[in-house]
This record gives C-alpha cells, sequence and structure tokens, in this order.
C-alpha cells in the first residue's frame, strides 16, 4: 500500500503546477477568489482524478473517465469565474497544457523504451511502477512550467519573471543522473531500491518548490508593474490639474487686461484701423482658448495622455489632431484608458517617426460614445514592414486586443494605402 500512495502523491503534484501554469499565462478577474483557491481547484481535480491509484493495484485500461469529467468542471469553472481573457483564449491555453502533459507521459514512455526496460510489472505496488510513475509526473511538471516560461518569452504574457526556465535546470540535473542509474539497474535486471526512489522524490519536490518560488515571484513582478502603471496615471493626472490651473491663472490675468483690451479695440475702430482691431481680438480669443481646463475633452487621465503626447509630437514635427466627443465616465476603468490612448499614440507616433522626411506626418485620433459602446479609432501614415503587419503592429496591439476582450469589444487594424488604422469598440461598464 506504500508504494501505492507514492504513486498516488507523485502522480497528484502535477495538479498544483498545472494551475500555476494556468494562472500565470492569463489575467484573474479582479473580482476572482483568491490565488490559492485557484490553483487549488486543479489541484482537486488530479488529486480526485488520481484516486484510482489507490483503489485499483493494476492500471485502467483506456481513458479515464472520472478524470475526464473532473478536468472539464475545473476548466468550466475557472472559464466562469476565474479569468477575465476570452473563452477562446481560455480554452486554447487549457488544451495547450493538456497537451503538454500528454507530451510529457509520451515522453517518459519513451524514455523508458530507450533503456530497453523488461515490461512493466503494471502493479502500482511494486517499485518499477513508482519508478514509472516518478519519471511521468517529473516530466510533466517540467515540462508544464518551461511551457508557462515560453509563454511569456513570446509576449503573450508577461506574468512570468525573466529568466525562469534556468531554475528547472537545476532540479533536472539532480534528478537526470539518478534516473538513468535507477533505469540502467533495471535493465540489468537489479531491483529498485528505495534509495533510488527517494533521491528522485527529493529531486521532484526540489523542482515543485523552486517552481512555487517562481510562480510566487512572477506574482510580485506583475504587482510592481501594476503599482508602476498606477504611478504613472497618478502623475499624469497630477501634471493634468497642474495644467489646469495654470491654464486659470493665465485667464485671471487675462481678465484683468480684458478692459484694456477692448478699450484699445475701440480706440482703434474709432480710428479707422479695422485690420489692427482685427488683428488683436483674435490675438485675445487665441489666448482665451488656450486657457480651456479641459483641451481634449473632460475626462482627466485622457486629457493628461494626450497633452503629454502632444508635446512629444510637436518636438518631432507630427501633427495631432484630436476630436474626443465624449464627457464624463464612460464606463472604462481609468488605468485602461491610459493603456488605451498610450499604446495607439505611441504606435502612431513611432510609425510616424520611421517615414521619409518628405512625406506628411499627421496624426487623427477619433473618440465618441455610441449608446454604451465607447468607439476610438486613431489614423496615422505608416511604412509596412519586412513582415505581414504595418510598422507598430506590436506587443501594444497585443495590449489592446486584451482590453477590448475584457470589455466584450473588438480591436481592429488595418492598413490600406499607406495609412495606418486602429478601430477600438468597448462595451463600456457602468
Amino acid at each position: 500500500m506504500t508504494n501505492q500512495w507514492l504513486c498516488f502523491l507523485f502522480q497528484a503534484s502535477v495538479g498544483p503546477v498545472f494551475g500555476f501554469a494556468m494562472d500565470s499565462m492569463q489575467p484573474p478577474r479582479k473580482n476572482a477568489p483568491a490565488k490559492w483557491v485557484r490553483v487549488g481547484l486543479w489541484t482537486l481535480s488530479q488529486v480526485l482524478g488520481s484516486i484510482d491509484i489507490l483503489l485499483w493495484h493494476t492500471p485502467r485500461t483506456g481513458v479515464n473517465p472520472e478524470a475526464f469529467v473532473l478536468s472539464f468542471l475545473a476548466a468550466w469553472i475557472s472559464f466562469a469565474f476565474f479569468y477575465e481573457t476570452s473563452f477562446r483564449r481560455q480554452l486554447f491555453i487549457t488544451m495547450l497544457l493538456i497537451l503538454t502533459a500528454a507530451v510529457a507521459e509520451l515522453v517518459g514512455v519513451l524514455v523508458l523504451w530507450l533503456f530497453q526496460l523488461p515490461a512493466l510489472s503494471a502493479d502500482y505496488a511494486q517499485l518499477d511502477m513508482v519508478l514509472a510513475v516518478l519519471i511521468g509526473s517529473f516530466g510533466s511538471n517540467t515540462l508544464l512550467f518551461f511551457t508557462a516560461a515560453l509563454w511569456r518569452r513570446l509576449g503573450l504574457d508577461k506574468r512570468m519573471p525573466r529568466g525562469s526556465a534556468a531554475f528547472v535546470i537545476m532540479p533536472l540535473c539532480l534528478f537526470a543522473p539518478t534516473a538513468i542509474y535507477s533505469m540502467d539497474a533495471v535493465r540489468l535486471g537489479s531491483q529498485v531500491s528505495y534509495l533510488h526512489i527517494l533521491s528522485m522524490a527529493g529531486a521532484l519536490l526540489l523542482s515543485l518548490l523552486l517552481i512555487c518560488v517562481q510562480f510566487n515571484q512572477a506574482e510580485k513582478e506583475q504587482v510592481e508593474r501594476e503599482l508602476s502603471r498606477l504611478r504613472h496615471e497618478a502623475q499624469l493626472e497630477r501634471q493634468h490639474y497642474e495644467s489646469v490651473e495654470a491654464r486659470r491663472e493665465e485667464m485671471g490675468r487675462i481678465r484683468q487686461d480684458y478692459n484694456r483690451h477692448l478699450t484699445g479695440v475701440l480706440t482703434l475702430l474709432e480710428g479707422g484701423e479695422t485690420e489692427e482691431a482685427e488683428k488683436r481680438l483674435l490675438a485675445l480669443l487665441d489666448k482665451v482658448e488656450s486657457t480651456r481646463e479641459y483641451p481634449y475633452c473632460t475626462i482627466p487621465i485622457v486629457n493628461a495622455i494626450l497633452s503629454e503626447k502632444e508635446g512629444q509630437c510637436r518636438k518631432l514635427g507630427i501633427t495631432l489632431r484630436a476630436d474626443l466627443l465624449f464627457a464624463g465616465d464612460v464606463g472604462v476603468a481609468p488605468i485602461d484608458l491610459c493603456s488605451i490612448f498610450g499604446n495607439l499614440l505611441d504606435n502612431a507616433i513611432r510609425a510616424c517617426t520611421q517615414l521619409p522626411p518628405e512625406l506628411p506626418r499627421e496624426i487623427t485620433l477619433e473618440g465618441r460614445t455610441q449608446g454604451d459602446y465607447l468607439l476610438i479609432r486613431c489614423d496615422n501614415p505608416a511604412l509596412r514592414g519586412p513582415g505581414p503587419k504595418p510598422e507598430g503592429s506590436g506587443y501594444g496591439m497585443k495590449i489592446l486586443r486584451d482590453i477590448a476582450h475584457r470589455y466584450a469589444g473588438q480591436f481592429t487594424p488595418s492598413f490600406e494605402n499607406g495609412t495606418f488604422t486602429a478601430r477600438l469598440v468597448l462595451l463600456g461598464k457602468a
């Protein structure tokens, strides 16, 4: 019975790693349960799915229906309550991880075959089956971790710390020699000892601890990134209010000089100098216009971002035209508005700087509300890059797609006749 419990524990160890990988490859909902609950769901499904090891000595033939049903229920619960990415993306991630675990099992079988081991006893009470389950579990955990690390490496999500994959190399280096020695002993007809199992189990435990540390470090880095974004948002809002106060002070000075300006204009009109009077009136109107508290719209964070980006455009010789016909609460979180307008304009500015000097550089930004929807469009000239996508369609585009999915909307980039157009439709959440 001891050997069956070892097989059960080794097989169940895949559950938390699967849960950690799921959690690192997609952002959780804002009202989602705690992380241990999300990871615990997949741990529980793997524990219950492996319970047959304790009930039967010999492995069951065919597909384990209980494990399949439990995995389906765990996937449905996570889709419905845990993560805010689209259903299609969640389904892809789940199937990718299930396929990864299956491939690891096949690799374990292949390794056993390559070492020309005699046929397994097919009895969980025997040490050779403990060895086989241990190798399969270690392979599954390692490959699941590498998949999550590769997901981050490809830029699909930033919820894994840099250099994650390197942390699995140490337990792998400890596990491999002992596993090879044990399998070689079995091939030569020797008995597998508990010392072999204990040494490999120690490497498995070490790998689980390192994986747990890495995923916790990933969560810490994610929190730090969120704090950095919030600080940036606060800084932009502070700059906005400082500019508003500066405009109010300027407006106060204009009010003080208002009568003097009007007296001068009347004097010019009485003297027949209409052109000079018109120039002074236009100058006064421009000065008043420049003191508007909300030059783009009445949403402070949007005003702050556009004011900052307009300054960048002015330095680079780019014309920025903004026509935003919405005010007040549009049902989109300020931090998401910050990401939307920041990424749209960053991509547009980057594309304009890559144009030849003789081509015009102009960015047109439009936004309006239609019912419960927020519609945003950004047009800018661009050069088609070496790939199938136009310049400016990198990681910023992925951020915009993720935001669109979270708000049940759509992000549509297009490139036609030298103009790159980004359209964003969001369903506002009151």
